[in-house]
């Protein structure tokens, strides 16, 4: 299953993520910052650098540790 789809409505959601995470760095002066999607039964975590950005696999968040252990330790 791949991150990348080709919908216009794909392209316009990684689009507005990106939005999110550039007004941040505008008003937060940080090294890196963190976003967290859900979507249906499905997440994945994000982490933004100066450089990119590290997007997960997607995972069940209802069946899985993955999302609380992420909260927890953030």
């Amino acid at each position: 299953y791949s991150l990348e789809r080709s919908t216009d409505k794909a392209i316009q959601a990684r689009s507005q993520l990106v939005d999110y995470a550039n007004f941040q760095w505008e008003y937060q002066h940080r090294a890196f910052l963190f976003q967290v999607i859900i979507f249906k039964n499905y997440a994945r975590l994000l982490r933004y650098d100066r450089s990119g950005v590290i997007v997960s696999a997607r995972f069940k968040y209802q069946e899985t540790p993955y999302l609380a252990q992420f909260l927890s330790r953030f």
